[in-house]
């Protein structure tokens, strides 16, 4: 989604340790928490003897006759220490996510909801304090075992949108090709074709 790419570059990947607790109750509830190292972006610099990023998070979900819901909230909190290159950034950043995933055995919907505020000194713009928000929605029909069909709407803070539609095919539980079409708010068009392949040890078998 942009959204990803405009706050997190396309994914957040730092070195770290995570904390859960699975509430004993009939339901699915967990919480969690996170310390990084803070070298990923939007952090930078490993700040505070490299416990520069942490998050807290919680998920809530149960099963309705054949289907099942999920709910989450998290925030991640990243210092940076002379971010960049052209324009330095040192300060902090504060990223808040709500999602939702409803699914059944064929069917699937996902959404995300970001906010994000950012405060500190560019070395060519001086103080700031920006804040930006964004979101997607996608949904993914499975109407036979090998064949998917998806659509996803999304949408960025700087008037920046793109609607999806893909087609994929899974001739094993190790490969898939899927092709998808993009279509920018300037009605730029993308085509991508991509294969996936899984190798060694997986959760379903130990080889």
């Amino acid at each position: 989604p942009l959204i990803y790419s405009q706050l997190v570059e396309d994914s957040f990947a730092d070195d770290g340790v995570r904390l859960t607790w699975l509430a004993p109750t009939d339901y699915f509830l967990e919480f969690g928490s996170e310390i990084f190292r803070g070298d990923a972006f939007p952090a930078s610099g490993a700040d505070h003897q490299g416990t520069g990023a942490y998050s807290l998070y919680m998920h809530l979900g149960d099963d309705w006759r054949d289907q099942a819901w999920q709910i989450g909230l998290s925030h991640l909190t990243t210092e940076a220490r002379d971010r960049g290159e052209a324009s330095v950034f040192t300060g902090e950043n504060q990223l808040t996510i709500a999602d939702v995933v409803w699914k059944s055995k064929q069917f699937k919907f996902q959404a995300e909801h970001f906010w994000s505020q950012e405060q500190g000194d560019y070395t060519d713009l001086g103080a700031v304090n920006t804040r930006e928000k964004g979101w997607y929605a996608q949904a993914v029909y499975q109407w036979v075992p090998r064949w998917r069909a998806g659509v996803r709407y999304d949408a960025a803070t700087e008037d920046a949108s793109r609607t999806s539609a893909m087609l994929d095919y899974s001739a094993s539980e190790f490969s898939r090709l899927r092709l998808q079409l993009n279509l920018n708010e300037d009605n730029q068009q993308q085509i991508l074709l991509q294969y996936q392949m899984s190798l060694g040890a997986h959760g379903a078998h130990s080889f």
